[in-house]
């Protein structure tokens, strides 16, 4: 695990080897063991350095092949990596370290760009061709680690993180849709970010620059849609077991001790069962909310713990902490994250970095495998298909005030979201319901950013246009995997634990399992009125085919890793609200808070709302002044 940046094939033939060195100095705490370059005529990259594996100086980065014509710098894990690496010694490759980073170079002298389609990993790296005077970009499967670039007039150049980027080459302002997105969804649709002038790399895709000017782009991998469905629940285990042994045993290959993080719920309870079997991991991190009971699954957590013969170690995250560490949270965020539960993350990815540099999470098993609620709606819409939406918004304008709406997930708020969504065709139904600004709340923005519409809108229909025949609550989950998951869920788990030098692992993203979740169809992810059932099966059959007592019963809420937003904002964060709503900006217009209080006095739920304009005014505030 590291950090990775470049600069490449300048029009004007200026050294930007000082450009690059600075930006791996500002993302120092991603790799805090080493920092490596390489300059030559055409430009130059580096890399700083986590050492996982290998962990003596030869697995320092850049890495070279044995001629000194080919060089990487590479941000992961390939976890499949001793099969190759022992593959490329019958063919004669000679290999100087232990790490996973040095087979990219023997296999990119084998098989060129194609050698992608062999790597099971997290990935983001760039290879340098000298003799061909070409570089190389390309990212994992699903966009595990991130890679930010900018390409112009023939020159290229990319970072692990957006931050430096700007910091060091500048942007000529912000993306529209990109703010719109944002507040509505809380993230930034790939490859778009926040600033026009810079992207992702798509995942899944690998970038050839030239010393020439030539570009090219190719995906080299996709969501499998036409696999062969698995059709009972009995051959649907017997194939899963074996599969997520393997991407567990791959998960934990490291040189440093791994642990992993657990809460009350069936994805990372089922790795922890799996890893009390087949690893040497004895304890696992948990947070917990101790001043917000119906947040905290502490208690489930520990109780599992316990019966796999493994410790769980409490990380308390009270409400005044975790408005104490919001300041310093914000600035360190490269690129505006909505995702809320960022907030404690941060503080458990810390205290676990202090014992450890590896942990394993459950991310990916409710898009894999069918775990949200919202995917029941086009269903639910077909049954009920006499329900209005008015008789929904009149349900929740009745049940506004009377319910306690600092409670998680309450009743209200959810007949709020389903309101927004009732009726619609499937996209826009899926939009509208984990949309957070309301055409209401639209001119909190300048005139000339609210004519941006809803982007987001667009590429959920275009995404869910391309999975025809499939059944619709599974082409929802796919829909979720590349969107929600891919420019939402992993980069907040990424850099809330690389922020402390701490690899997050998720087995679920494994290959296997990926193509296991595709062989999987609706109605064996939804049985019995229980979403996940596959996994749940597949946790009892482990458990009852082993030695422990009987298994403790899970969180029965869906609730996910989230502190208490609406009550933070009301109480211990409401000076920072009120300051940072107030806050004047060319973005939002001057009437925010006064748009934003009206829309609360109406009964309308903000609290998302608000928290995404307060992350996204912190944030242009910290890194486009004047904005």
């Amino acid at each position: 695990m590291c950090g990775i940046s470049g600069h490449f094939f300048s029009e004007d033939q200026n050294d930007f080897s000082d450009c690059v060195q600075a930006m791996l100095r500002q993302i120092a705490y991603r790799g805090p063991d080493h920092l490596g370059m390489m300059t030559c005529p055409d430009g130059s990259m580096g890399n700083v350095r986590l050492a996982i594996q290998g962990l003596d100086p030869t697995g320092n980065q850049p890495v070279w092949n044995e001629d000194k014509t080919v060089c990487v710098v590479f941000n992961g894990e390939i976890y499949n990596y001793p099969e190759l690496r022992q593959a490329l010694l019958q063919k004669g490759h000679k290999f100087q370290s232990h790490t996973d980073t040095e087979v990219l170079v023997h296999l990119y002298e084998d098989h060129g760009t194609d050698f992608v389609k062999l790597l099971n990993g997290m990935f983001a790296f760039a290879v340098y061709d000298s003799r061909r005077r070409i570089l190389v970009l390309a990212r994992d499967r699903t966009g595990q680690k991130p890679l930010f670039l900018r390409s112009e007039s023939g020159s290229v150049c990319f970072c692990s993180e957006l931050a430096p980027l700007i910091t060091q080459f500048g942007t000529s302002g912000i993306d529209p849709a990109a703010v719109n997105e944002f507040l509505s969804l809380g993230y930034v649709l790939e490859p778009r970010t926040v600033c026009r002038d810079f992207r992702t790399l798509v995942p899944g895709t690998v970038e050839v620059f030239s010393a020439d000017g030539d570009h090219s782009v190719s995906t080299w991998w996709q969501l499998p849609l036409d696999l062969p469905q698995i059709s009972t629940c009995e051959d649907w285990l017997d194939l899963a077991e074996p599969i997520f042994r393997r991407a567990l045993r791959r998960h934990i290959l490291a040189d440093v001790p791994v642990t992993l993080f657990l809460s009350g719920g069936v994805d990372s309870s089922l790795i922890m069962l799996l890893a009390s079997q087949e690893t040497d991991i004895r304890e696992t991190y948990c947070g917990s909310f101790t001043d917000a009971a119906d947040h905290d699954e502490y208690q489930y957590a520990a109780t599992l713990s316990t019966a796999c013969g493994l410790s769980c170690r409490r990380v308390e995250l009270s409400q005044q902490f975790l408005a104490e560490s919001v300041p310093s949270l914000l600035k360190s965020m490269s690129q505006p994250l909505g995702d809320y539960s960022a907030l404690a993350v941060s503080p458990l990815a810390a205290a676990v970095s202090r014992d450890y540099r590896v942990v394993l999470g459950g991310d990916g098993g409710d898009e894999l495998f069918g775990g949200y609620p919202t995917y029941r709606l086009p269903h639910l819409q077909y049954k009920f298909r006499w329900l209005r939406a008015w008789m929904l918004r009149l349900g929740h304008r009745l049940l506004t005030g009377v319910l306690d709406k600092g409670s998680y997930m309450n009743l209200a708020f959810q007949l709020q979201q389903v309101s927004q969504a009732w009726g619609l065709d499937t996209a826009a139904a899926h939009f509208q319901i984990k949309n957070f600004f309301p055409q209401a709340a639209q001119n909190i923005l300048q005139p000339h950013l609210r004519l941006v519409g809803q982007t987001a809108a667009t590429r959920f229909a275009e995404i869910l246009d391309r999975q025809t025949g499939s059944d619709v609550s599974l082409a929802l989950a796919n829909l979720d995997i590349q969107t929600f998951m891919q420019s939402g869920t992993i980069p907040k788990v990424e850099r809330m634990t690389m922020l402390h030098s701490l690899e997050a692992r998720l087995p679920f993203l494994d290959n296997e399992v990926l193509q296991l979740s595709q062989q999987t169809p609706w109605t064996l992810r939804s049985q019995n009125g229980q979403l996940k059932s596959p996994l749940r099966m597949l946790q009892q059959r482990i458990w009852q085919r082993s030695d422990l007592p009987k298994m403790p019963k899970l969180n029965p809420r869906k609730q996910g890793f989230s502190p208490p937003l609406k009550r933070l904002l009301d109480g211990p964060l409401a000076h920072w609200r009120k300051e940072l709503l107030s806050r004047p900006s060319t973005v939002f217009s001057g009437d925010t808070e006064a748009v934003i209080n009206s829309l609360r006095q109406q009964g309308f739920d903000t609290h998302r709302l608000e928290w995404h304009t307060c992350v996204l005014k912190s944030w242009l505030s910290a890194f486009l002044p004047g904005s």
